[in-house]
């Protein structure tokens, strides 16, 4: 037996020449021999095919799985989002009432530098008593 695989478009044409030891396999001489021959291509035709096939549908199920995986991340980046939010709007809470306490704290401090220029004027006129 003797084969030719030539490549054509999306496919592959396979030649096939039986030999039978003085003559080549022919439908016209060798009838019965031909018709298995034949039902062997086509045998040998469907397997590949169905090899082929499977092939493809491995293939598609791994970049299933891929894509499986990545929608997977994209739900874990989406809840790492979500938390950074909340945390972002807790940083914020806090934030302004750190700004109420401060705001507080700059009226208490108003008051203590009031008060303390008032003990400076009276330091002052202590030291006015003297002259």
């Amino acid at each position: 037996m003797y084969a030719k695989f030539d490549g054509s478009g999306s496919g592959t044409i396979v030649t096939v020449w039986f030999d039978l030891g003085g003559a080549f396999l022919a439908s016209e001489q060798h009838e019965e021999a031909y018709q298995a021959a034949d039902q062997l291509m086509r045998d040998f035709a469907s397997a590949v095919g169905k090899s082929m096939a499977e092939d493809n549908v491995k293939e598609q199920e791994k970049i299933l799985k891929n894509l499986e995986k990545e929608l997977e991340k994209l739900g874990k980046d989406k809840d790492g989002y979500y938390k950074k939010i909340e945390e972002a709007k807790k940083l914020i809470t806090e934030m302004e009432q750190s700004i109420e306490q401060n705001l507080k704290d700059q009226e208490k401090k108003q008051e203590e530098i009031k008060a303390q220029g008032q003990v400076i004027e009276q330091a002052k006129d202590k030291v006015k008593a003297f002259n």
